[in-house]
């Protein structure tokens, strides 16, 4: 499979818009393209290594490009099936710059091929990013080792304060309490500590707690008895009894004097009872109608009533309250602030109590004083409250806590415990996550420094896989370059070689030795086990860049020993020796004995419309014919003179054509060896107008060296008008100097009008 024709070539820098011309011919299994440099070599040489590479060289999105060929299947192949051509292989520029490279340093190593190259610089940026990350991870194993330290530290201090806070007289866990001590309580308590805040006791919890359990036991204390307290009935009674109306004779006199009424009813009884007649105090006898009017005062009724008073009064007395609260010193010290509000919560009621069972009291005092009248029932609105139940309520608390004293030490410190634990656990937290964070960062940077250093290793392995024998390069170096003082030796530890230049090491290359480094290296690579170099097609462009000319013909040599069995050859070239060693060697193929299929062409770019559009044609019939570029040279002068073009597309390569031409015409005019040889130098010693001569070195000086004046290079218009004429006076200098050479010059280029002088 070879490539049979180009079908179109756009946007592809100056490939603006290339369809191949009428009669251009199909490629041949050897094809020669000569093209000045900026005609578009590089270009056609790149495109045809996207389909080695499978990657386009000119992908751009603003301007995409397109390029399409035909195979010799008529297969078709374009930017978008870029592998569909795998068998070619194209050396150019870019394969220079990518196959060989230094390092620097006082010791420089060179590294040959692509896959070296990009291996080399993986492994720098490998390197790089290795150091880099072993940096990180020693200062992550830093604020690691920091974290954890912080964390052991802040345990071990909080283990301390546990111990210092829980440890008493009694020998348990906590007079030995420590950071181990601590983690199993975390873990052991771990549900609890889900919820902190429900585990920290207030401020006064926590001293309670705190001297809970540092107290020694305390003896039991007994429970007070509590009656019934509810007075409601005795209530009623009394104020029933108070109202009470007794019907009797009364006695005026006695009624409203109670206190004589008192001493008449008491004498009256003893009287009575002695069966007195005479009054025992004014010794007069008694009347009987007084004995009968005093008993109708003091009847049954009256009698009862009294009686009543003193069954009620007696209740009374027998509800009061005599209650001996136990003191607060009896206590544990964690109930005794409770004990004493509740204390006197029992003792106010106590009081409040026993009052209202003496006003109860009062009003039967009153009553038994003046049973006929109706006292003043005070309202008696006492609350029954449950003071006297909370006093038991604590004494039972005291009275467990001594039964179960051991016990209730323990839970109180377990709650301290527990208390602290809860308090210590927003910190802790914070730490553990930080050390958990700083962990798996660690380990990820770990992971990500032996994955590197892998790579790096893979790398240095697939850069040695890579190479050439130091010895295959050398021999090949000499035989292209027709000398032995560049010599490489082959440094395995780093995958690279070694430049000697006469023994000693070279530092620098210069850009012909890096050319030949890479074509050898080129060569080299196609000769490689698993590559077909006879069903391949090679792409050459410009192999002898910046070789002096006696370099040329081993070059060319070496060359066309290499690649003489490839499938398909293209060559790519604006040197005209080179140029014209290869021609000879082609057409020598393409003769009867040989017959191989050949094609030539010229690349050429002409501006249309202030475009440069590069095009390929086929080659000039004169760059066939002749053997030497200085022919050529005039060629392209002369025509332009008879054709008296204007056109800029026509006229912009004419400075560094006639500069060339005339450089070649007064190299053998005027052969100076010694001192300054530039054209200045030469044109002083030609016979000849002055001006014109000036005209004519301005013109090759000025013109063929880029402008950059504003950083961009543009069209000259000059050019236009002045190109024609000095042109004319450049064949004039020519014609002046050496009519004869001048005139087998036009022969050569157009033999109708030639006329040969003496």
């Amino acid at each position: 499979m070879s490539l049979k024709n180009i079908v179109k070539i756009k946007d592809c820098p100056s490939f603006v818009d290339f369809r191949p011309p009428v009669g251009l011919p199909e490629f041949g299994k050897h094809n020669l393209i000569y093209g000045w440099n900026g005609s578009g070599k590089t270009t056609f040489s790149r495109i045809l290594r996207s389909f080695e590479l499978e990657k386009n060289y000119f992908d751009d999105p603003a301007t995409p490009s397109e390029f399409e060929f035909r195979l010799s299947d008529n297969t078709i192949i374009n930017q978008t099936n870029l592998s569909g051509y795998k068998t070619i292989r194209v050396f150019n520029s870019d394969f220079i710059k990518e196959s060989v490279f230094c390092d620097g340093g006082p010791r420089p190593l060179f590294y040959l091929g692509k896959e070296s190259k990009d291996n080399k610089d993986k492994i720098v940026e490998e390197e790089a990013t290795l150091g880099t990350l072993t940096t990180n991870l020693a200062e992550k194993k830093t604020a690691l080792d920091r974290a954890k330290d912080s964390k052991e530290k802040a345990v071990s201090a909080q283990a301390k304060d546990i111990k210092n806070a829980l440890t008493t007289v009694k020998q348990d866990k906590y007079r030995n309490y420590d950071k181990t001590s601590l983690e199993a309580s975390l873990e052991k308590y771990k549900t609890e500590l889900e919820k902190p805040d429900t585990l920290i006791l207030n401020e006064d919890k926590l001293a309670l707690t705190q001297k809970s359990i540092q107290q020694t036991s305390k003896d039991k204390v007994t429970s007070i008895l509590v009656s019934e307290l509810d007075i409601t009935t005795e209530i009623l009674e009394v104020t029933n009894l108070a109202k009470k109306t007794i019907v009797s004779k009364v006695i005026d006199a006695l009624k409203t004097d109670e206190e004589m009424s008192g001493w008449v009813e008491h004498g009256l009884g003893l009287h009575k009872a002695k069966s007195l007649t005479t009054c025992a105090f004014c010794d007069q006898s008694i009347p009987p109608q007084r004995i009968t009017d005093l008993e109708n005062h003091f009847n049954l009724e009256y009698q009862t009533t009294i009686e009543e008073i003193g069954v009620l009064r007696n209740k009374l007395h027998t509800k009061k309250l005599t209650i001996s609260l136990p003191d607060n010193s009896s206590f544990y010290d964690d109930l005794s602030s409770e004990y004493l509000l509740t204390k006197a919560g029992a003792e106010k009621f106590i009081s409040n109590y026993n009052s209202s069972l003496t006003t109860l009291l009062g009003v039967l005092d009153e009553k038994q004083k003046s049973l006929f009248k109706v006292p003043t029932i005070p309202t008696i609105d006492l609350e029954i409250t449950d003071s006297l139940e909370k006093v038991n309520v604590l004494i039972d608390k005291h009275n467990s806590k001594t039964d179960n004293f051991e016990q209730q030490v323990a839970n109180d410190k377990e709650r301290l415990e527990l208390h602290f634990l809860a308090g210590f656990m927003a910190s802790f937290n914070e730490a553990t996550s930080l050390c958990t964070t700083l962990e798996s960062e660690h380990k990820v940077l770990i992971s990500a420094v032996n994955e590197k250093r892998e790579e790096a290793k893979r790398l240095k392995e697939g850069l040695l896989s890579h190479h050439i024998p130091a010895q295959q390069i050398n021999d090949d170096l000499s035989k292209f370059l027709g000398r032995s003082d560049i010599q490489i030796q082959a440094v395995d530890a780093d995958g690279g070689y070694q430049i000697t230049r006469n023994g000693a090491i070279a530092k620098n290359l210069s850009e012909g030795e890096e050319t030949a480094l890479a074509i050898v290296y080129f060569l080299a690579k196609i000769k490689e086990d698993g590559f077909d170099i006879k069903s391949s097609t090679i792409v050459i462009d410009d192999p002898i860049s910046s070789l002096d000319s006696n370099s040329i013909f081993l070059a060319f040599s070496f060359i066309k020993e290499s690649i003489k069995d490839a499938g398909q050859i293209f060559i790519l070239t604006h040197h005209f020796d080179f140029f014209r060693q290869v021609k000879n060697w082609f057409q020598y193929m393409a003769g009867r004995q040989h017959n191989v299929p050949t094609a030539y062409y010229m690349l050429t770019c002409k501006s249309e419309e202030e475009v440069r559009k590069s095009n390929l044609i086929k080659m000039d019939e004169l760059l066939l014919n002749f053997e030497s570029e200085y022919h050529f040279l005039f060629d392209i002068l002369y025509r332009f003179g008879e054709k008296n073009e204007n056109k800029l597309s026509e006229i912009y390569s004419l400075p560094n054509t006639a500069r060339k031409f005339l450089e070649s015409f007064l190299a053998f005019r005027v052969p100076i060896t010694v001192g300054v040889t530039n054209i200045d130098t030469r044109l002083g010693h030609i016979d000849f107008d002055t001006v014109k001569k000036t005209r004519i070195n301005r013109f090759v000086q000025t013109h063929s060296h880029p402008r950059y004046e504003v950083g961009v290079q543009d069209f000259d218009m000059t050019l236009l008008a002045e190109a024609p004429e000095i042109v004319a006076d450049l064949l004039e200098l020519v014609k002046t100097e050496d009519e004869k050479h001048y005139n087998h010059l036009v022969k050569s280029v157009d033999p109708a009008i030639a006329t040969v002088g003496n």
